[in-house]
C-alpha cells in the first residue's frame, strides 16, 4: 500500500516517504535542496521580522538578549548595541521586580 502526503504549506515534504521529491536526507542532491528551503525559509522569516512594527526578540537564559528586532529604533536603540545586554536593563527600575515577577 502507497500513502501519498501532500506538500506541507511551507514547501518542505517527508524525506523518508517513498518517492518523496527529497529523497534520502543522505543524497547530496537532497541535502542542498533542503538547505536551499531553508535559507529561503530564513530570509522570509527575517524579511517579516524586518518588517513588522513590534518589537521581536530572542533572550538566553539569563535574559541576557540575542536577538532584537530593528523595531526597537522607534524608542531610541541601536539593536546591534543591545545584543548581549540584559533585557531587564530596559526596563524601567521602578517596574523591574513586578516584571521580573511575571517572568516565566
Amino acid at each position: 500500500m502507497t500513502t501519498n502526503f501532500p506538500p506541507d504549506p511551507i514547501g518542505s515534504f517527508p524525506s523518508d516517504v517513498p518517492g518523496s521529491p527529497l529523497g534520502s536526507l543522505t543524497d547530496p542532491q537532497a541535502e542542498l535542496g533542503v538547505q536551499g528551503m531553508l535559507r529561503s525559509l530564513e530570509e522570509t522569516c527575517r524579511d517579516v521580522v524586518d518588517h513588522v512594527p513590534d518589537i521581536v526578540y530572542r533572550l538566553d537564559g539569563e535574559g541576557n538578549i540575542v536577538f532584537i528586532s530593528e523595531a526597537i529604533r522607534t524608542y531610541g536603540y541601536d539593536p546591534i548595541a543591545l545584543v548581549g545586554n540584559n533585557i531587564f536593563d530596559l526596563v524601567h527600575p521602578q517596574d523591574r521586580t513586578r516584571v521580573q515577577d511575571h517572568r516565566g
